[in-house]
């Protein structure tokens, strides 16, 4: 059993309190492309970037949940989970460098896990299996590693795939309303 997991697992744990912070949270639109382009660049290497087409694609897809954090100024990450039949594949996680681990990436896994469809009972993801950093988060907000693609990402880099229930039985960790 993992200790920093949430004893519940249907419930995510409490991010970093937004009012504390002067983060925000809203929906992403076609205007915020420029940022979300800023973000890819300082956020992954070259050949991991999306393409400003790719996020854009996104912004405007059907059953696509794109969602950005900004504080006083440039926005500082962005989210996406794709709705696929009775589960959410997260699809994308960007933190500015200058304001990681502070729990950005937590409070976006949240905002997108409230605002899923009742419908939807699990959220997906898959991260390089050298990133350290994002797998423990992923595993300290309860995800747990169900399979690998060998080789799926540039230098042969495997890709973990990993799961977890979106919110228990009881409707507990969702927005509603």
């Amino acid at each position: 059993m993992n200790p920093s997991a949430p004893t519940n697992p249907g419930v995510l744990p409490n991010p970093v309190d937004p009012q504390r912070t002067g983060l925000a949270t809203r929906a992403v639109g076609p205007n915020d492309l420029p940022a979300l382009m800023d973000l890819e660049l300082t956020g992954f290497p070259a050949a991991q970037r999306w393409s400003e087409r790719a996020w854009s694609e996104e912004v405007d897809g059907e059953d696509r949940l794109v969602r950005l954090a900004e504080a006083t100024g440039p926005s500082v990450a962005g989210v996406i989970a794709i709705r696929i039949s009775d589960v959410a594949e997260l699809n994308r996680i960007v933190v500015d460098v200058d304001h990681r681990r502070q729990g950005i990436a937590q409070l976006l896994i949240n905002e997108a896990a409230g605002r899923l469809p009742d419908t939807v009972d699990e959220l997906w993801l898959e991260v390089a299996a050298d990133n350290l950093p994002a797998r423990k988060l992923y595993a300290g907000l309860g995800f747990s590693e169900i399979g690998r693609r060998r080789g799926y990402y540039p230098g042969g880099i495997d890709a973990v795939i990993m799961n977890r229930p979106v919110c228990d039985r009881t409707g507990t960790g969702r927005e509603h309303g």
